[in-house]
């Protein structure tokens, strides 16, 4: 059963959204410009810090927000009657998560690098560094498997049939809380050892490629499906399930990564 008329508005937001983007992206250009150019020299170190990984994430970052901006400044131009909205609204949600994310990441391996070049680092910038970690695992997966859960709602007010999905996709965010947090506990106390300086930077490299792979796949579906999409029962509720899943799997796949990355 189709519907044309949606219960809920996103344009007016959707602006708000692309310029919040763009200001981020700016930012984010910033910070890399300074890191690519930058050559600090650590007091008690043998050289300056390297800050290669935390460049390579900004990267993808910045490349994230620049398409979330154009995601959502494309929504914020279209007709607030369109039922697509909905699904256009979880596409460019996810892609402006996966950023938020990375830009956060991005800050705390930039405070890894400070701390790795000197021969004694500061206890309260490790401190600083850890955590950061655990507030990204912790907390800010979570909020943002929350945020992407509440754009799956408005999937609902459209195709009220999909009420079922929508009771998976908060499921979801409660199994992000509980598995996320008590796995990196246990991977950071217990568990798992501190990788090499080497294989870390290979670990967030694979990840970088990961995001760019996922940033781009998840734009060109916001733009097939707005060019082409139609909203209805079977495919609302198909999209509630893969995409509460996705955000469930990769943020895990994230947690576990945080975890295998710390520094010593």
């Amino acid at each position: 059963m189709s519907r044309t008329e949606p219960v809920f508005n996103i344009v007016p937001a959707a602006g708000l959204y692309s310029q919040f983007a763009g200001v981020l992206a700016g930012f984010a250009f910033t910070a890399l410009i300074l890191l690519l150019t930058a050559r600090l020299t650590i007091p008690g170190s043998a050289g300056p810090a390297d800050f290669s990984s935390a460049a390579r994430v900004l990267v993808m970052t910045l490349l994230g927000l620049i398409l979330t901006s154009f995601n959502y400044a494309v929504i914020a131009g279209l007709a607030a009657s369109l039922a697509r909205l909905a699904i256009l609204e979880n596409f460019a949600g996810i892609v402006f998560a996966i950023s938020a994310m990375l830009l956060f990441y991005s800050v705390a391996l930039t405070i890894d690098a400070v701390n790795s070049a000197s021969v004694t680092p500061d206890p309260d910038m490790v401190s600083v560094a850890r955590n950061l970690r655990w507030l990204i695992a912790v907390i800010i997966v979570p909020v943002v498997a929350f945020f992407i859960s509440n754009a799956i709602h408005d999937i609902v007010k459209s195709v009220p049939e999909v009420k079922h999905a929508e009771l998976y996709a908060w499921g979801t965010v409660v199994a992000q809380i509980v598995a996320g947090s008590i796995s990196y506990l246990y991977l950071t106390r217990f568990r798992m050892a501190v990788m090499s300086k080497v294989d870390r930077e290979r670990a967030v490299e694979r990840l970088s490629k990961w995001a760019f792979g996922l940033i781009i796949a998840f734009t060109m579906a916001f733009a097939t499906y707005n060019q082409f999409g139609d909203m209805n029962g079977v495919f609302a509720a198909v999209v509630t399930y893969v995409l509460a899943t996705f955000v469930l799997v990769v943020g895990m796949i994230f947690v576990v990564h945080l975890a295998r990355t710390r520094p010593h």
